[in-house]
């Protein structure tokens, strides 16, 4: 199989579809709790049971897609099919995520919640798994592969970095909060979406990765890879070190809101 040199550009607008898998997830882990209890009116012991929820969605739907993406053959390829559907669905999906909708109850206010986060991690999982796939197959050359991760890595820490700080200067910027959420979920919105467009029109997946197509079986999917020792040590480490970094940007996003 013939490895090649990836142009700059390819790099630069393969790069940048991080800026939504580097940036969404940091607005949400910081300021999402808050939208919902002081904006949406929801009760706290309602938000843990959505975010678990919406883990275990995860747990299902990334194989799944991981699958479908494996299987899917267009005269566009396997991944970017996804990629440019995400150019429409990741804007409407993190719009409504933090849409101030107003319900009279905790039921109705805790159903569009949970709706509108299954929703968003729904399309973030349909865009991201097979983005993350595309990396891989885009060249053959392990130098090449590792500059290319390293233009993803930098789109994405910048985007991590500014979606910290910028989306509550919007949001505090409008003397009416719920305008101000609008407004930051229609900006970011469009931050992480248009990158997708590139995304699809400067980028090529290599033909021989298209070749064979792989058979559903779900015992193989959700439970074969535990068998692996590593596998298991993994999956320890990323669970501890998300639940670290979620609790300690929940209660950093409410201390810096009680104490400004």
């Amino acid at each position: 199989m013939k490895s090649e040199k990836l142009p700059l550009k390819t790099k630069l607008f393969y790069a940048s579809g991080d800026i939504f898998g580097g940036g969404a997830f940091n607005i949400i882990n910081f300021f999402y709790a808050i939208f919902l209890t002081d904006v949406i009116g929801l009760k706290m012991q309602y938000i843990a049971p959505i975010l678990l929820i919406g883990k275990i969605w995860d747990a299902v739907t990334d194989p799944l897609m991981g699958f479908i993406t494996d299987n899917t053959r267009t005269r566009f390829g396997r991944r970017r099919p996804y990629l440019l559907a995400g150019t429409f669905l990741v804007f409407i999906s993190f719009f409504i995520l933090w849409y101030p909708a107003s319900f009279p109850n905790q039921l109705g206010k805790f159903i569009y919640a949970l709706i509108a986060y299954i929703a968003f991690t729904t399309v973030y999982t349909m865009v991201m798994t097979p983005y993350t796939a595309l990396g891989a197959e885009l060249t053959l050359d392990y130098h090449e592969r590792t500059s290319l991760n390293s233009y993803r890595l930098a789109f994405s820490i910048g985007a991590g970095l500014v979606c910290a700080v910028l989306p509550m200067l919007i949001v505090n910027a409008f003397s009416n909060i719920r305008t101000g959420y609008i407004v930051m979920a229609l900006t970011f919105g469009l931050i992480f979406s248009t990158p997708w467009i590139g995304v699809f029109l400067f980028t090529k997946e290599r033909e021989e990765f298209s070749k064979e197509k792989s058979t559903f079986n779900f015992f193989n999917m959700f439970f074969e890879p535990f068998k692996i020792k590593s596998f298991r040590l993994l999956i320890a480490m990323y669970l501890l070190a998300h639940l670290s970094i979620d609790v300690v940007s929940t209660i950093f996003a409410y201390y810096s809101e009680l104490h400004r």
